[in-house]
């Protein structure tokens, strides 16, 4: 198991590299450094020991000596972290992916480009969600003071203003991520999956 991280590696996204080729593990841990906290596990064991809810993205071999990434990634869907995970693997897809629970699917070989961008996506579609939750809950409590407070008591309220203000900006912020995002990910947020 290993840890890459850069400076300010605390506010960086979280992203467990689930490699048993030692080569392969330590490239994508390098490749991602940057931008990324890179936790590595080896294998199956040590992948579902440091998983937890700090991970925000996990890249899963689905071939591994000790247990199948399908296995792996039915565990860790089971936990119920709102977590992304790709897939990146050697073993091309047939039908037997439909109904498992990964949000992409890259095979190999895979280049820097093509790996970060993939992360970027994902990592983008956790706070897509995030932020859309946040605004759901603001609105709610737009709408709660609005009913049982009269005009001039949320005239004065600083709290109400600053509700507001959140919502303009949640607003705004949401609107730009959704003209960032692809057709293809737009339809995966919508759609949830």
């Amino acid at each position: 198991m290993g840890r890459w991280s850069g400076m300010n590696s605390a506010d960086k996204p979280t992203v467990l590299v689930v490699e048993d080729n030692e080569r392969l593990r330590e490239l994508y841990g390098r490749w991602l450094s940057e931008a990324h906290r890179v936790v590595t596990a080896r294998n199956a064991t040590e992948a579902l020991d440091v998983f937890d809810d700090s991970i925000d993205v996990v890249l899963l071999d689905r071939r591994m000596p000790d247990a199948p990434g399908d296995d792996v990634l039915a565990g860790m869907r089971s936990s119920e972290t709102d977590v992304r995970i790709a897939m990146v693997t050697a073993v091309e897809p047939t039908d037997d992916v439909v109904d498992l629970g990964f949000d992409e699917y890259l095979c190999k070989p895979v280049d820097a480009e093509t790996l970060r961008a993939l992360v970027a996506r994902l990592v983008q579609r956790a706070e897509f969600g995030t932020r859309v939750n946040r605004q759901f809950v603001v609105a709610r409590k737009i709408a709660l003071l609005e009913k049982y407070m009269t005009d001039a008591e949320l005239e004065s309220s600083e709290a109400y203003e600053e509700l507001r203000r959140e919502y303009d900006d949640l607003n705004t912020d949401l609107v730009d991520t959704v003209d960032d995002l692809s057709h293809e990910d737009l339809g995966v947020v919508i759609a949830g999956h």
